[in-house]
């Protein structure tokens, strides 16, 4: 009698831990957890952070210079997107690369809204997956220099 009900119990904890394993596995598999990011394929406006930086040869393989209108992206946003050297891949196919995004803001200075298109050509790693770094020319465009970091709305092209 000891040994089947042990056996039940086993069997039991068994068929517990299956389920566990296929509950994990259907919820990981389904919900990708690239629904909420910014990718091009979603259409919203996004809110984050802006910043400068000074550019030089990118993660997408095009050099640049503090006058080009360029950005760099999240690394959580640009790894997800697809190949990077993160994880294994070349970053310069990453399909993010030479996408077109629309950074806007009110400039204070100025006293009215601005924006500026910025094209994709790094991978910044300090950044949240909102937020974007650009040169100091582009950011000029959106706030004063100073300034040094400022909240942005952005959306793709």
């Amino acid at each position: 009698m000891k040994r089947r009900a042990f056996l039940l119990v086993l069997l039991a904890v068994v068929l517990a831990l299956l389920a566990l394993i296929i509950g994990l596995a259907v919820g990981l598999t389904r919900g990708g957890g690239s629904k909420n990011l910014p990718l091009p394929s979603n259409t919203n406006t996004f809110s984050g952070e802006l910043t400068y930086y000074g550019p030089g040869l990118g993660a997408c393989g095009v050099t640049s210079t503090k006058d080009d209108k360029i950005v760099s992206l999240s690394h959580l946003l640009f790894d997800a997107a697809g190949s990077t050297s993160s994880n294994g891949g070349n970053s310069n196919n990453n399909p993010l690369c030479g996408r077109m995004l629309r950074a806007q803001r009110y400039n204070e200075e100025v006293g009215q809204m601005r924006s500026v298109d910025l094209k994709v050509v790094d991978r910044c790693t300090g950044c949240a997956v909102d937020d974007l770094d650009t040169t100091e020319t582009a950011f000029e465009e959106l706030a004063p220099i100073a300034s040094g970091r400022v909240d942005v709305t952005w959306a793709w092209l």
